[in-house]
């Protein structure tokens, strides 16, 4: 997530865009994801858009989960 911090501050990205993980849960957790917060800190993961009561049905549907990066992708 270093080098993603950097290759956004290099495309000089306003700190103020909403980025958005779609790949959940990040290997090395909140270690790993310092640098990003720290530049953007308006970074969220799917997890975070979902209702908890939905988000924990669509962890196990992986086609839904999908649908939902197509989703807020698309937008």
């Amino acid at each position: 997530m270093e080098e993603a911090a950097m290759v956004l501050k290099a495309l000089d990205i306003d700190r103020s865009y909403q980025i958005y993980i779609a790949d959940g849960e990040i290997y090395g957790g909140q270690r790993r994801m310092a640098a990003l917060t720290s530049a953007y800190p308006n970074v969220v993961r799917k997890e975070t858009l979902l209702p908890s009561d939905i988000s924990g049905f669509l962890q196990n549907h992986s086609s839904q989960m999908v649908a939902l990066d197509y989703i807020v992708l698309g937008e």
